[in-house]
């Protein structure tokens, strides 16, 4: 999937929550929220079956069970008994769960590439250092957020 061409920033959900700054941020193409939402009910009318004797490989792509729901996630940790996920197509922090909470992904989600992006703005750099200052994030957050109809 190729991002919109310049110009067609109407087709992007900016992120809500999950702007660290601007050398880290993700967007989501509202062109595949048909597509995520299919996943999401696919997935939690008929949640994949527990499978005897399966673990979780390292950097698998699994079906997370967190909040109730049904996500596509990858592991990145396990720290004493409990994996933390990156959930594939809604971005944001690691989230911890249970082995109990993770089942082996089916193939056909498998080959459906995520829904979120994981971006950043290119060329740009903090003023002083070489990390950005977390109120950045926050403030970008509030820009690029805002409703375009306040006047």
């Amino acid at each position: 999937q190729v991002p919109p061409s310049p110009g067609k920033l109407s087709q992007i959900v900016l992120p809500v929550e999950d702007l660290e700054s601007p050398a880290n941020f993700c967007v989501r193409l509202t062109s595949d929220d048909a597509l995520l939402m299919k996943l999401l009910e696919d997935m939690n009318e008929k949640p994949p079956p527990a499978v005897q004797g399966w673990t979780v490989g390292r950097r698998e792509t699994v079906a997370v069970y967190y909040e109730d729901i049904w996500y596509r996630g990858l592991a990145v940790k396990k720290t004493e008994g409990m994996f933390s996920m990156y959930l594939l197509d809604f971005g944001g922090a690691l989230v911890n769960v249970a082995p109990n909470q993770l089942r082996p992904l089916p193939a056909s989600l498998k080959n459906t590439p995520a829904v979120m992006y994981q971006v950043c703005l290119a060329g740009m750099g903090p003023m002083e250092g070489e990390v950005w200052g977390e109120e950045v994030g926050q403030l970008m957050g509030e820009i690029v957020n805002s409703d375009l109809q306040y006047k």
